[in-house]
């Protein structure tokens, strides 16, 4: 679970940084060459002898397409043969504590001045992301600081090498804190609402397996889908492609998880609402979701007024209702 957190607070921030990039420029952009028209169709669910889900009257997969993709599903599949095995392990119980930060309670409480924040993103849905330059790890425990003695409770804090994140919460608000020594940048992510809505921390999990990043397939040259494995054997998934690629996504939480149903998805994380990042979140909704428990989707959409593409601004919520009990971050 300390594992989860810490890819979800930095995840929470890349999708911020990336959401932003429209917000700031005054909305998205997307290629003719890249937007693909939604077309309604028809999806009968069936299942194959092997367990494969496929689309009984989609127009989207042709025999020829069909035959095409299964092809291609396999030479992935040899590829990352290493990579999707499920090993058996003996099953292990951790215990979730915050690591010792012993430099909050020693560090100066300073907040960055905004003003000197070289870049400003307007997110959208209610948050704001201030990006500083030339910072020191210092800097980033100065804020920590700051926000303790302002009545904000730490939520999770984590060290990925020299790389600190934090999330700290008061009520329904929060704050995300990102600092990399590398670039010597330094984060820091606010909104007044959906700290309540953040994965609630259970305190021990049961380790069944190790934790692992697999790269999703596709047979198209853009687009991106992430599987993170984490320790306890649930899944985080970040983006998903096109609609296509629904189902060599299922096929691989099959062999990552050794089930064909009850799979855990923690959560699925929305970098942008660009065609070539979001449609399998749907197309998986329609045909997979009574296979797998969906906790959390974390999205962050630009404003309506100026967003080119608009799935962030209420179809993605239709998707959502299809897991039941999932909620939005």
């Amino acid at each position: 679970m300390r594992k989860f957190m810490t890819i979800v607070s930095m995840l929470l921030l890349v999708c911020m940084l990336l959401s932003a990039c429209g917000g700031v420029a005054g909305g998205e952009s997307t290629t003719d060459d890249q937007r693909q028209p939604e077309e309604k169709t028809d999806v009968e669910k069936t299942e194959s002898d092997d367990g494969n889900v496929t689309d009984g009257k989609s127009e989207e997969f042709s025999e020829r397409e069909t035959e095409e993709m299964t092809i291609k599903e396999n030479i992935s599949e040899e590829r990352n043969t290493e990579e999707v095995t499920t090993e058996e392990m003996t099953t292990e119980e951790i215990d979730i504590e915050l690591f010792p930060a012993p430099e909050i309670d020693g560090a100066e409480s300073k907040f960055p001045d905004h003003s000197l924040a070289w870049l400003y993103y307007v997110c959208g849905d209610g948050m704001n992301l201030s990006q500083y330059n030339y910072m020191t790890a210092q800097d980033f425990w100065s804020a920590c600081a700051y926000l303790k003695n302002e009545g904000y409770e730490l939520y999770s804090l984590n060290r990925v090498g020299s790389s600190l994140s934090a999330v700290y919460t008061k009520g329904d608000e929060y704050y995300n804190l990102l600092y990399s020594e590398i670039t010597t940048m330094l984060y820091i992510g606010h909104a007044d609402k959906g700290a309540l809505n953040l994965p609630r921390q259970d305190g021990k999990y049961e380790k069944v397996c190790e934790t692992t990043v697999t790269q999703g397939y596709s047979k198209n040259i853009n687009g991106m889908t992430y599987i993170i494995r984490l320790a306890d054997g649930s899944f985080i998934i970040v983006d998903g492609g096109y609609k296509e690629d629904a189902r060599n996504l299922y096929n691989t939480l099959k062999k990552l998880s050794g089930k064909e149903e009850g799979i855990r998805i923690r959560a699925w994380v929305m970098s942008h609402s660009h065609n070539d990042h979001y449609p399998a979140f749907g197309e998986f909704a329609r045909n997979c979701a009574d296979k797998v428990t969906l906790d959390t989707l974390m999205y962050s959409p630009v404003p309506a007024e100026i967003a080119s593409d608009k799935y962030f601004n209420g179809p993605i919520l239709d998707d959502l209702a299809m897991y039941e009990g999932a909620k939005a971050v």
